[in-house]
């Protein structure tokens, strides 16, 4: 199940959003992708807002914004028509909401996997070779090593060395490895 909650600052939502977490573990990754220049959201407008424009510190972010619960227990399959139709609702209220997509900004395909992965809908994600880009050895993709093989489960690649018996294993492999001991 689906929380819609909103981000709120002096008195008014600037961020409408959906969450499977709990609503402190959603705030406290809102305020890491707030400050920390190596994530890939650092620059979203919202985190600019609160940090140039409102002019909140690190130390300040719990004190000057909030998260509230607005809905719970909203159906996954449904999560992203209900933050759509909250995003506008609040909208049309006057607030100045800063999300970046609209709730449904249809990322999921028809075989409920996200559409850019999707090989049967041939998403930006998937090679020529129908694969997931990251995965394919043909094109060399980011998960694959040199070896032509998965990394995680490259002995060469990703060592461990078990130590019951000092035997190399990958990294994917270890844990059934240890059964066996």
């Amino acid at each position: 199940m689906t929380t819609i909650y909103g981000l709120f600052i002096n008195g008014n939502y600037v961020y409408i959003g959906q969450t499977r977490r709990t609503l402190k573990e959603r705030n406290r990754e809102h305020k890491s992708n707030c400050y920390n220049k190596n994530k890939c959201s650092y620059e979203y407008s919202k985190y600019k807002k609160i940090r140039n424009e409102l002019k909140i510190d690190k130390d300040q972010y719990y004190d000057r914004v909030k998260i509230q619960q607005i809905y719970s227990n909203v159906p996954d399959n449904y999560a992203g028509i209900m933050e759509d139709f909250i995003i506008n609702l609040y909208r049309d209220f006057g607030y100045e909401l800063l999300n970046e997509n609209q709730g449904v900004n249809y990322s999921i395909c028809i075989h409920k996997k996200q559409k850019v992965m999707c090989i049967i809908c041939d998403g930006s994600q998937v090679c020529i070779h129908k694969r997931q880009i990251q995965y394919c050895k043909d094109c060399n993709g980011t998960s694959v090593c040199i070896h032509k093989k998965q990394r995680r489960t490259c002995e060469v690649c990703s060592p461990v060395i078990c130590n019951v018996c000092d035997k190399t294993y990958s990294k994917s492999y270890i844990k059934r490895h240890m059964k066996r001991h």
